[in-house]
């Protein structure tokens, strides 16, 4: 199933109370794009957690995003993997509901799966938080930091964008980007700079404080499209910068909505185009970047 609707209730103490509202699940190219409508307002807090539940020994929750209903005002889709939930592991075939916590005493949820509907509503549920280590760092837990929000346009606009990139580049960006790790050595400013294709779920290996980025439509549109991402990491003077960066092709139309979704830096693929100062050239390869918390 692709798309369906499945119908948002508060509860309270376990027991279903009204109906609130809807959400609308949509899954494009292994992704899945979450649309909550409530007609509800909370009292105490004003944004909500969303969780998809996990019925295993027991009910898990996974932070997906945040929803903060406002009159008047439409929610931008929440956009994750439908393969490997925010590096979970889960696969959204394996979510049994929708939970939204806005507090200890305002709950929302739906069933997905018949005979679960108790559990649910009780939410009583394990968060899920990441604890894996790499690299000897662990890495930080879903609750340390708040997500940050960035101003979008609307998605439809990216995706008109984007079929026009695809149509132009898709192929010769990935011919251009063979290597799955390039190292570059500027001998003049004494600095080294990596770069590295990874996958739109690795964006959960980095600092918690850059996850918000997973569901970036810019990004994960230009993801859709090309397949991959690149991490930029700059070594100079002993400080390390790092970069988030979306393939795509300099001209001005694309360059509005960059900046607008945050992606302000573009940096050629081609080394000679940026050691000459060239790669803001209409219709150069290349990649669009954003500063990553390190």
């Amino acid at each position: 199933m692709k798309r369906f609707i499945t119908y948002l209730y508060a509860y309270e103490k376990g027991y279903k109370e009204k109906n609130v509202g809807f959400a609308r699940i949509d899954l494009r190219n292994k992704m899945i794009h979450l649309e909550l409508s409530l007609r509800f307002q909370p009292i105490r807090s004003n944004v909500g957690k969303v969780y998809m539940l996990i019925q295993q020994d027991e009910l898990i929750g996974i932070e997906v995003g945040e929803i903060c209903p406002c009159a008047g005002k439409r929610e931008r889709p929440i956009i994750f993997s439908a393969e490997d939930m925010l590096g979970s592991g889960y696969r959204f075939s394996d979510v049994v509901g929708i939970g939204i916590q806005f507090d200890a005493d305002t709950y929302l949820a739906s069933c997905i799966v018949d005979g679960l509907e108790k559990e649910i509503g009780d939410a009583r549920f394990r968060i899920w938080e990441k604890t894996v280590e790499q690299d000897g760092v662990e890495l930080d837990n879903m609750e340390e930091e708040p997500r940050e929000r960035m101003e979008e346009a609307s998605i439809e606009e990216v995706m008109q964008k984007n079929e026009k990139l695809e149509e132009t580049v898709g192929e010769t960006i990935e011919e251009v980007a063979t290597e799955e790790s390039i190292v570059i050595e500027e001998k003049k400013m004494e600095s080294q700079v990596f770069y590295k294709k990874i996958d739109i779920n690795d964006i959960h290996n980095l600092k918690s404080s850059n996850w918000y980025l997973a569901t970036n439509s810019f990004l994960v549109h230009g993801y859709n499209n090309y397949h991959y991402l690149i991490l930029k990491e700059d070594y100079k003077d002993g400080v390390k910068t790092m970069y988030l960066g979306v393939p795509g092709v300099f001209e001005r139309p694309e360059m509005v909505m960059a900046i607008l979704f945050g992606f302000e830096e573009f940096e050629a693929m081609d080394e000679a185009l940026r050691k000459n100062n060239q790669q803001h050239k209409e219709g150069t390869l290349g990649y669009w970047l954003v500063p990553l918390q390190v």
